[in-house]
């Protein structure tokens, strides 16, 4: 299998030899749009240094991090709008925003399922309306 170190991955996407490293600093495995996880770690020999050996690095799936990139002009454009809407450059507080609509909503829905029970309950104790008997 073959596989993509950092300098490889800058070089065939054509990114600064930098930038490979901040994706995988900036797009962790808590955001919406992770960096692939690394799958190897190799060391490549190498004769520009006295030990002949690189240092040991990440390798990635060629596969994925294509794929990956590809979808990263969405997911750009879906934190610049988080951020934009939250005043904040930070994805966590749209996160939890979201988690939090969700939780109510889900709560909301608890809530009718309970105020449903407890109509069912009160016929059931207070029996049936004694208003309309005959006596």
């Amino acid at each position: 299998m073959y596989v993509w170190t950092k300098t490889e991955i800058a070089k065939a996407l054509g990114v600064s030899a930098s930038l490979p490293a901040n994706w995988v600093k900036v797009w962790g495995p808590d955001s919406h749009h992770p960096f692939p996880t690394s799958i190897a770690r190799v060391q490549a020999r190498v004769s520009g240094n006295w030990a002949g050996w690189t240092v040991r690095q990440n390798a990635y799936d060629p596969k994925e991090v294509r794929d990956w990139f590809g979808g990263l002009a969405a997911a750009k454009t879906l934190r610049r709008r988080a951020a934009r809407f939250m005043g904040s450059r930070n994805r966590a507080p749209f996160v939890m925003a979201q988690q939090t609509a969700a939780d109510m909503r889900e709560a909301l829905k608890q809530m009718k399922t309970i105020r449903d029970d407890v109509e069912a309950l009160k016929v059931l104790v207070r029996g049936p309306d004694l208003s309309e008997r005959d006596f």
